[in-house]
């Protein structure tokens, strides 16, 4: 057994020795867990679950399945003719394999067909994704293919028109074929063809490249190409050079420097679109990058953001934009529901009729199906149909309107059916952690024979907490590790049945062990089974401990929080609130995601350390392997599909440390701290937008952390960078640790700030060397600030001109730094009199450092914590009363930035019809989190000029000569060009957070019904 380590800045392993004999230790006999009683879900089941349609009929990694194309036409009963349906289904394989079969055939066998074998009849031909039959096919037997030949080939994606066969059934004909149009192949390919109502030829493109970094061709705001859009041609005419015609009222005709093929733009791989066979509706699945997937009722001309946005949250806010306003998606999942968006259908058939008119769409990762239900202005409905655990790859519309799917992985179709009744294990799921046969003492916290404490390198951040871990696998269940190779091995096998345990507890005198309780226990659990008998995944559960400290209950799927109360001498009054938040289950997959491999504990680098079992300290690792609880084992890695960002994340070549442990080096003290606490989230799919890669296992100068410019917000810092080596507080990273509120990191998990390790990674940032990045060090004025460490503070904040101190995010950082390093301080009146001003100052950016200082219950009100959404929706509020407090009230004065009629001021979206645009929900969204869907001409723009100014407005004209930006008191501010260094959007709405923190929940509830009335 080995054990490694980072040692330089270049992140160079070495080998640590084991101490001499700890290996020969006793290691205990392990014993069988058979008291296991978690099983299945606490949740019902969803309405429908997946059966599979043709049992005998399988494909190998199929994309696209459609009804066939119409041979000719019928009479009818009334003396006319109607078209004849078709009986076929047609299949596309990506490997190039066109097949069809019969869908009328009851033998267990339909009648296969090999309509086309590209990858031997097309030369170059590597994939296929998708086919259309041309609505008059019973005149021209025409077909189309968009396939795909080598990637980064300029003409690497084809579109081509080819000829049926009057065989039967028939088959293309290769040498038929004529390319209509080419585009860059690689990454994301799109590649879904559609004939719309208009009988034009729609084509979905995506951008082109893979998923790090974002949009790396630069290609989803630019209309002088063909990717990362939806096209629409005529395929019936000729037209010049081209073998197809442009549509006279495609939307960028006659615009300069655009491809008038274009019909939508902005998206990043839209993966299967349709149209609505009732109204024309164009829909389309958008794969989303790190957090979002996106679903879009796609509109002429419209701009769908990436790679500015994706979907409501900024990527790239200095990326440049289109030439139209950058629209919000129809939908939006997160990616706790969703990992790789597969466009469906509109509903039409008559086997479900409470499904009629409502979109069916799903995900090829998760394998959850959902229905939504849009009046032609606004989604009314949304909910979850059935989780399939299929990988999804597309949906299939038959002639009548009924729906099937196709399981890209297992290469079947199945078909939507209601569940009949509801599981028995729903009933069964524990309830009481003393009902989950995990402890034979549940009040003593002693775990039952068979569950196996063990601990870890590098605890988390828990706002003071500690934890107990214990795993336990049903009988002699054994993880399988992937083995350290390279810097994704993939191949993990989980155990059946398996639980990882944390109890966490809390000191409510710090210090004191007597006043230690346990506050809630939290499993992971592995169902290999779902409703179906599919593969499974791991789920948090978390069971919170009553007052007698005897047992604890379920939480339900939405979490909750609640007080506690902790000794602090360096408090007002000797005591601090905090505010705990047990997770809600979604909340959990944040963290506990696929690309960060679900056990953020239960891992190599965690576990390769000396654990006592009882006889003495023994490696932990080896122990483990040695009882037959792990074992490393070598597996092929999974098949690619349809290009998502899933896959196996690393068991990292690298042992953390303790970041608390000072005998350990401040580099791997530091990294370990970031991994522990960040990189679940901050790697290749983990869900945050930075492109900054936290895990321990990444060379340093390959973290994409040195020097970065920040993609989130500057926080007015000068020169940022996510790490500028040698000034922290030039550092993004550093700030955003700093602060409380929106955009704290770690954004979950806790609330306090954790001044240890604020400290060590101020201490790391220092012992950068200036200039490592490779990037000029900054100089003057700003260079001079952002080293600013601990100042000489006189005793009596009265003497001293703090405010100055107040007015710079720098100096601010260095202000919090000293008084937390002196907390004898914070009991002096005085400074609390200052506190109490900083902690409530204008300017979030100043407040969020310091309201820290202040109790809970002295601080602002946030989403998450005093406001329940729910609790305000649920309240009918009064027009008239909102009315009031709209146009009358001094706290919330939303008539100095809004216009309702001709009434108000227009800084902000104008109001008159905001009632007919946006939902209950979606209004309170808007006040509750003004920044979280911004719309793009009511961006911050931040203004730095040469002469080290700051101003922030909106962005009211950019011309060659100046830049006007409108400022939040409605002044025009005139920044003569030449004195810009840098001018950029921020994702920071112009109105201010917190607005309603001095609102009665009635009152909230009344201004939302104001708005709601503005019809």
């Amino acid at each position: 057994m080995r054990r490694f380590l980072f040692t330089s800045l270049t992140g160079t392993l070495a080998c640590l020795a084991i101490p001499p004999g700890v290996a020969a230790q006793a290691v205990p006999q392990r014993v069988p867990w058979t008291t296991s009683r978690i099983m299945g879900s606490p949740e019902p089941p969803p309405p429908f679950r997946a059966e599979r349609l043709f049992p005998e009929l399988s494909f190998r990694q199929p994309v696209e399945m459609i009804p066939g194309p119409v041979e000719g036409a019928s009479g009818d009963s009334a003396g006319g003719t109607q078209p004849s349906q078709s009986v076929r289904a047609y299949v596309v394989e990506r490997g190039g394999r066109v097949l069809s079969f019969r869908t009328d055939v009851a033998s267990p066998a339909p009648d296969v067909h090999v309509v086309l074998d590209g990858a031997r009849q097309i030369p170059g031909l590597k994939a296929i994704y998708g086919l259309a039959f041309h609505p008059r096919f019973a005149e021209n037997r025409c077909c189309y293919l968009c396939y795909i030949l080598e990637d980064g080939r300029p003409d690497g994606t084809r579109v081509s028109r080819f000829r049926l066969t009057t065989d039967d059934p028939p088959i293309i004909d290769p040498a038929s074929e004529t390319i209509l149009l080419t585009f860059l192949s690689g990454g994301h390919n799109g590649g879904s063809l559609k004939f719309g109502h208009d009988g034009c030829l729609y084509i979905s493109t995506g951008d082109g490249a893979g998923p790090d970094p974002p949009d790396g061709l630069d290609t989803g705001q630019d209309v002088s190409d063909l990717l990362g859009a939806v096209l629409r041609i005529d395929v019936d005419r000729a037209e010049g050079d081209r073998p197809y015609a442009i549509p006279p009222d495609n939307p960028f005709v006659g615009v300069a420097g655009a491809r008038p093929e274009l019909w939508a733009y902005g998206f990043r791989n839209p993966w299967r679109m349709s149209f609505d066979r009732a109204t024309g509706d164009l829909w389309l699945g958008d794969v989303g990058w790190q957090r979002f997937e996106m679903v879009y009722r796609v509109e002429r001309g419209g701009n769908y953001g990436w790679s500015v946005m994706e979907g409501p949250q900024l990527v790239r806010t200095e990326a440049r934009r289109g030439p139209t306003p950058i629209l919000p998606p129809t939908h939006v999942l997160d990616r706790a529901d969703a990992a790789s968006v597969t466009g469906g259908f509109v509903y039409h058939g008559s086997k479900h009729p409470e499904l009629q008119g409502c979109y069916i769409f799903g995900d090829w990762v998760t394998g959850k199906i959902w229905a939504l239900r849009h009046d032609g202005a606004r989604v009314v409905s949304h909910r979850e149909l059935a989780d399939t655990r299929r990988a999804i790859i597309c949906f299939y519309e038959a002639p009548d309107g009924e729906l099937a799917l196709l399981d890209y992985n297992a290469g079947t179709i199945h078909q939507l059916v209601p569940h009949e009744a509801t599981p028995e294990s729903a009933a069964a799921f524990p309830r009481l952690l003393s009902e989950t046969g995990l402890f034979t003492s549940t009040a003593d916290h002693q775990p039952a024979p068979g569950v196996l404490p063990f601990s870890i390198n590098a605890p988390r951040w828990m706002d003071g907490a500690v934890a107990e871990r214990f795993v336990a696998f049903p009988h002699n269940g054994t993880l399988k590790f992937a083995r350290r190779r390279g810097p994704r091995p993939r191949g993990v096998v989980n155990p059946e049945h398996g639980v990882l345990v944390k109890t966490i507890s809390l000191e409510t005198r710090p210090g004191d062990p007597a006043s230690r309780r346990r506050i809630e226990t939290q499993i992971l659990y592995f169902s290999g089974l779902d409703w179906q008998n599919n593969g499974g995944e791991w789920f948090g559960y978390t069971y919170l401990w009553n007052e007698e400290q005897t047992d604890a209950a379920l939480v339900s799927a939405a979490g909750m929080e609640f007080p506690i109360t902790v000794a602090d001498p360096a408090a007002p009054g000797g005591e601090r609130t905090l505010l705990w938040r047990v997770h809600s289950r979604s909340e959990c997959y944040t963290c506990h995601n696929p690309w960060a491999g679900y056990r953020l504990a239960f891992t190599e680098p965690q576990l390769d350390r000396l654990h006592d079992y009882g006889g003495g300290p023994v490696d932990q690792l080896q122990a483990l392997e040695q009882m037959g609880v792990v074992e490393l084992a070598e597996s092929r890695s999974p098949s690619a599909g349809k290009g998502g960002n899933g896959g196996d994340a690393p068991d990292a070549a690298v042992v953390l440390v303790d970041p608390a442990d000072e005998h350990q080096p401040l580099e791997r003290r530091a990294r370990s701290y970031l991994h522990v606490n960040c990189a679940h989230c901050h790697r290749v799919g983990g869900g945050g937008t930075s492109l900054m890669q936290l895990d321990a296992g990444v060379p340093l100068e390959q973290a994409r952390l040195l020097g970065e410019r920040p993609s989130q917000g500057t926080f007015q810092l000068p020169s940022p960078a996510l790490v500028r080596p040698g000034e922290p507080f030039a550092s993004v990273l550093y700030y955003r640790m700093a602060k409380t509120g929106r955009g704290r990191m770690p954004h979950i998990g806790s609330a306090e700030v954790d001044w240890h390790g604020l400290s060590l990674i101020h201490d790391w940032i220092r012992s950068l060397p200036a200039g490592v990045d490779g990037r000029p060090d900054s100089s003057g004025e700003a260079r001079r600030q952002s080293h600013v460490s601990s100042p000489p503070l006189p005793s009596d904040p009265a003497a001293a001109n703090l405010e100055e101190w107040l007015a710079n995010p720098v100096l601010a950082l260095a202000l919090q730094r000293t008084l937390a390093a002196d907390p004898g301080r914070l009991n002096n009146p005085r400074w609390q009199e200052f506190l109490q001003r900083a902690g409530r100052h204008s300017d979030p950016i100043i407040r969020d450092l310091f309201e820290t200082f202040l109790p809970a219950s002295e601080r602002v009100q946030r989403l998450g914590s005093r406001v329940d959404p729910q609790a305000i929706l649920s309240l009918s509020g009064e027009p008239e009363r909102g009315r009031a407090l709209f146009w009358e009230s001094q706290a919330l004065a939303c008539r100095n930035c809004h216009r309702v009629g001709e009434q108000g001021t227009p800084i902000g979206p104008d109001l008159t019809t905001i009632g007919r645009l946006r939902s209950r929900e979606q209004l309170l969204e808007s006040i509750l989190d003004p920044s979280r869907t911004i719309e793009p001409k009511y961006l911050t723009y931040l203004v730095e000029t040469t002469a080290g100014e700051v101003h922030a407005g909106l962005l009211a004209a950019q011309e060659a000569a100046h830049v006007t930006l409108r400022t939040a008191d409605n002044k025009m501010l005139e920044i003569p060009a030449a004195a810009i260094e840098r001018l950029a959007p921020q994702q920071r709405s112009l109105m201010p957070d917190l607005l309603y923190r001095d609102l009665t929940a009635e009152q909230l509830a009344d201004l939302l019904a104001y708005l709601s009335s503005l019809q």
